[in-house]
């Protein structure tokens, strides 16, 4: 699937969306880019700010690259 929407388009943002039941919030796994730090972590920071079920401080943002 992801092949075939960068086929078509360019992704900006890909994240993965995460409860628990024991830590009793939500967070994202998203990506981390080296050239462009906040980028990808806009979304998930409104969300947190949005939302108190939300936790940013338990996102989680990986270099894809690697």
């Amino acid at each position: 699937m992801i092949s075939n929407l960068l086929s078509q388009n360019r992704i900006h943002l890909y994240c993965d969306l995460h409860g628990h039941s024991m830590k009793k919030n939500a967070f994202i796994y998203g990506s981390h880019d080296q050239m462009n730090p906040r980028q990808g972590k806009e979304f998930p920071f409104l969300i947190s700010k949005l939302f108190k079920g939300f936790s940013f401080k338990d996102c989680s943002f990986i270099d894809t690259r690697d």
